[in-house]
């Protein structure tokens, strides 16, 4: 997978940039209407380019993941007013994913740019320096294994980055993330990860994603169930967030039963062969009102400095009862109805009907192994 060290932003001399006081789009739109002519003309779009799309006997192609995101950028090349004020919004109007993941479980056949953590970190932080606090308005994607999740610090790491205020955050487990997926054994999560780290302040909202094969819906179920009633996260600022089962979503889609040259049978029906079926409940966690403190107070406060990790805050490990499978293939538990709002959404999910950009930006993907090496460059 290539891998790109972004450029930085162009810097003009004062007096360099014509004010064009005649052109109607700068004397009468007032600076928020054009900032959001920006964001819509430099907006994401997945990339049509055929030989870009992702194969789908892969673990990685999912509902609006079927290629690169990509924008084009040539608005920018226009005028030097124009990229002054619109040279951030490819980056803060992206919604950059990471894959904590082994190589075969994220895109990779060299097509695919990677930019690091420590190079996102310094656009973030030039970007800051330019336009002070802006927020990542379409927030970030995580999608990752446990083995990644719960044993390094990758996550912890992009929590910590510099200027980063994303407004939401996805984190998305999948069938094949959890551990023991292959041998078919009650799913379980652990929380040390949820412990440790803080996320930024701007979150408004933190959304897991727990995914499994339709006939586990009930230990999804049971994880997103005790996630709701015991886990609270905590940002930076010290406000806590906390999930509710009312709002839990969940979204049924169907893909291949193919990956990495593998063909599952087991776990495919009779009524769709070639195909399983998943079942993706979401739980969404939110600030709780009254639980934000200030620097002054913290530090006045009899709490341990590291009070993430103190006893009072520990989070239980997350287990799904044990459950056999019938004659049928099925679980016992998962005839039981939905509550929740269903989406349903076919094995390529809506894809953007728009012609490929000759020239643009693809900026989003990440992953742990070589932001690590880079760190260690």
């Amino acid at each position: 997978m290539a891998r790109q060290e972004p450029e930085k932003a162009l810097a003009f001399e004062p007096g360099s940039i014509n004010a064009q006081e005649d052109c109607p789009f700068f004397r009468r739109l007032p600076g928020e209407a054009r900032d959001l002519i920006f964001q819509y003309a430099l907006a994401q779009y997945e990339n049509q380019d055929p030989a870009k799309r992702f194969d789908m006997d892969t673990c990685y192609k999912r509902p609006n993941y079927s290629a690169s995101y990509i924008c084009d950028t040539r608005l920018l090349r226009t005028c030097r007013r124009i990229y002054t004020e619109a040279w951030f919004r490819p980056w803060t109007s992206f919604q950059h994913i990471f894959y904590l993941a082994w190589a075969s479980r994220r895109p990779g056949d060299g097509s695919h740019v990677i930019v690091g953590i420590t190079n996102m970190e310094r656009i973030l932080k030039e970007i800051h320096a330019r336009h002070g606090d802006l927020p990542l308005d379409n927030g970030i994607r995580i999608f990752a294994q446990l083995c990644e999740l719960e044993t390094g610090s990758a996550f912890g790491d992009i929590m910590d980055m510099e200027c980063f205020f994303p407004r939401t955050i996805t984190l998305t487990i999948r069938h094949t993330d959890w551990w023991n997926w292959e041998s078919d054994r009650p799913l379980y999560l652990d929380s040390a990860w949820a412990e440790m780290a803080r996320l930024p302040n701007g979150v408004r909202e933190f959304r897991m994603e727990l995914e499994s094969l339709e006939r586990r819906k009930g230990q999804i179920d049971a994880i997103a169930q005790q996630m709701c009633n015991s886990w609270r996260l905590r940002r930076k600022d010290c406000t806590e967030m906390k999930a509710s089962e009312a709002d839990c979503e969940v979204e049924r889609w169907t893909g291949s039963s193919t990956w990495e040259g593998q063909r599952w049978l087991e776990d495919e029906t009779a009524q769709a062969p070639g195909v399983l079926q998943y079942y993706v409940k979401t739980v969404i966690f939110r600030p709780l009102k009254g639980t934000t403190k200030t620097i002054a107070q913290s530090q006045a406060s009899d709490e341990p400095k590291d009070f993430l990790m103190a006893r009072d805050y520990s989070l239980p490990r997350l287990e799904a009862p044990a459950v056999g499978r019938r004659a049928d293939g099925l679980q016992e538990s998962d005839e039981d109805s939905d509550s929740e709002h269903t989406v349903e959404s076919g094995t390529d999910g809506s894809e953007a009907d728009l012609e490929p950009a000759e020239e643009g930006i693809e900026l989003q993907q990440y992953s742990d192994d070589e932001d690590h090496d880079e760190a260690q460059m």
